[in-house]
């Protein structure tokens, strides 16, 4: 008695998910499929009586040849190829996936594409050699995403995959420290919302999570801090209590981007993610002025902070903000004797600077501070400074605004 492959039962399950449209069923299917080693699949096949093809026939088309190249090409072993599987996932991109209830499918075969694309490009790395098959996936994903965005019949259909298509290639985009393809892509679905194209709130929870994520990521690294902390405030909103490890990714680039606007995470949201240790100590110097003890928790924690790309924007792109707060707090210190007090000697804030640790290198003098006056007070374009008031430079004294002097960080960064 010839015993019986498992591949029937599978291929039996799939016809039935194909002809009730059920495309989380059919998912589930081809993930158990490519669980399989290739020496598991080549034992399955060869216990096909008639072949695969025979055995695949019974699919309708297009799913027939789609399923059929599939488990030919992870049998292939011991591990297939990029390129065969990149021309499996182009064929179902433009054979098979003409559906909305596909997206599910969609899913699978991009997380499956990238992590094998990113993982064989791993490999070339660690040989010297060019890594390539990211950047071929990618552009498979462009020319889908090009289409569902388009005026094309056929693009209303496939729209429920685009935000998985997006957010598969923001991963490749960051993978190969392409920022300006994140932009580019930001661009394009900024572009698509405003014109109302493409509505989010219809999309998986899920979905709209990691673009939201990948987007203030991409405004993060851009400096645009204002949108940057829009999209992970988003983002961290909508991702399910449930998923820590991912608010907590959210909350690594959603603290520094609130930090820059002027907001300070509440100690009790740091300790519950875990959080404290990294930015705890800056949030009490960076309240202050306290630059000396700021750099010294930030090189505690560099690698951390480098990993993330969050070096630069933690250590420089917070020193205007740190001049900020050190002159509110010696200027509080001031009215707190003598409330009336608007007038502040150039050579307060001289002190404040060395004492904080801000002049790195000993050599602050009444000018410097002065250009760093004028520069927290001076307007750029359509933003206002972080500072109200003005230099009588012969008095080497800043006459402060009675009304609110000392401007929300928030205000300014826009």
């Amino acid at each position: 008695m010839q015993a019986t492959s498992p591949l029937h039962s599978v291929v039996n399950a799939m016809e039935r998910s194909i002809r009730a449209k059920d495309g989380a069923a059919l998912a589930s299917l081809l993930v158990q499929v490519e669980s399989l080693s290739p020496a598991q699949l080549k034992a399955a096949v060869s216990l096909v009586q008639g072949g695969l093809e025979g055995l695949c026939d019974q699919l309708p088309e297009p799913f027939d040849v789609f399923v059929r190249e599939l488990i030919k090409r992870l049998a292939i072993g011991p591990e297939t190829p990029f390129a065969e599987y990149a021309a499996m996932f182009s064929h179902f991109v433009a054979q098979v996936y003409t559906q909305p209830w596909l997206a599910p499918v969609l899913r699978v075969l991009c997380s499956s594409a990238f992590r094998r694309a990113r993982k064989q490009d791993d490999d070339l790395t660690a040989r010297r050699s060019k890594p390539v098959h990211l950047s071929v996936l990618q552009s498979h994903l462009a020319r889908l995403i090009a289409i569902i965005l388009s005026d094309r019949p056929l693009a209303q259909q496939i729209k429920a995959g685009l935000l998985i298509a997006v957010n598969t290639a923001f991963r490749i985009y960051f993978a190969l420290g392409e920022m300006s393809l994140c932009i580019k892509m930001v661009q394009q679905v900024e572009s698509n919302v405003q014109e109302s194209a493409l509505q989010l709130a219809k999309y998986p929870r899920g979905d709209q999570v990691t673009l939201y994520y990948f987007t203030g990521k991409t405004k993060m690294y851009s400096h645009d801090f204002g949108p940057a902390e829009r999209y992970l405030s988003d983002a961290f909103k909508l991702c399910a209590h449930y998923h820590g490890s991912a608010k907590r990714m959210i909350l690594e680039l959603l603290i520094p981007a609130r930090m820059i606007r002027g907001t300070v995470p509440h100690p009790y949201l740091l300790q519950k993610h875990g959080l404290d240790g990294h930015f705890g100590r800056l949030v009490q110097c960076y309240k202050v002025g306290d630059y000396t003890h700021y750099l010294a928790a930030i090189n505690q924690n560099r690698k951390w902070f480098m990993k993330r790309g969050l070096l630069t924007v933690m250590k420089e792109t917070m020193k205007l903000m740190m001049y900020r707060n050190l002159f509110c707090t010696s200027f509080r210190a001031l009215q707190s004797e003598s409330p009336d007090i608007y007038r502040v000697p150039l050579d307060v804030f001289l002190k404040a600077v060395q004492q904080s640790g801000l002049d790195t290198d000993g050599t602050a003098d009444l000018d410097e501070v002065e250009c760093i006056v004028v520069s927290l007070i001076g307007q750029q374009l359509d933003r206002q400074g972080y500072m109200r008031g003005f230099i009588q430079h012969a008095a080497r004294v800043a006459v402060l605004a009675k009304s609110s002097p000392f401007v929300k960080p928030s205000q300014v960064t826009k």
